[in-house]
């Protein structure tokens, strides 16, 4: 869709790293997804990711069951603050670079709303870590034949429409 709709190039590979392979330097940009509590990652996972993103990489957290308390949005905060002692995920304004770089984003997309804000780490000006509890990666899934894997509600095609808008504007 980023290729369809910008002068982006692209792979249409999926890359699964571990944050302790040294594979994890090769990409500025990650993405992590799920919907059950995970184990905490190593010191050296946690070091290593900690370099990459403050040396300017960006990783995208998807909760795919939305559930404010549930396993993976507490193993997430743990995380997170283990990457960046003493700062926490807070809500991300509209006024952030995300909801303005290609397309212009009103809200926080997602197969379903459970919530209707972004939230992140702040470092200095950026935002290393965005993470959000909508399922937008659930929006985008197909299965080989192109079928939509996920209804997407409330708002139907249009929805998923802004979905894809919203991962453009976080590849960008």
């Amino acid at each position: 869709e980023i290729m369809r709709q910008t002068s982006i190039e692209g792979e249409t590979k999926v890359l699964a790293i571990s944050a302790a392979q040294p594979e994890l330097f090769e990409s500025p940009f990650l993405m992590m997804s799920g919907s059950t509590a995970f184990e905490p990652f190593s010191d050296e996972a946690i070091e290593n990711l900690s370099r990459l993103l403050r040396a300017g990489g960006l990783l995208f957290i998807d909760n795919t069951q939305g559930a404010l308390g549930a396993g993976f949005d507490r193993s997430v905060r743990r995380m997170a603050g283990r990457l960046f002692p003493g700062k926490g995920l807070e809500r991300i304004g509209r006024d952030h670079v995300l909801f303005q770089t290609f397309f212009l984003l009103n809200s926080v997309p997602g197969r379903m709303i459970y919530k209707p804000d972004l939230e992140g780490i702040w470092l200095d000006d950026r935002t290393p870590i965005l993470y959000s509890r909508n399922d937008i990666s659930g929006a985008w899934m197909r299965d080989p034949l192109g079928n939509w894997y996920y209804a997407v509600t409330p708002g139907g095609e249009t929805q998923r429409k802004r979905c894809f808008r919203f991962g453009i504007n976080l590849a960008m």
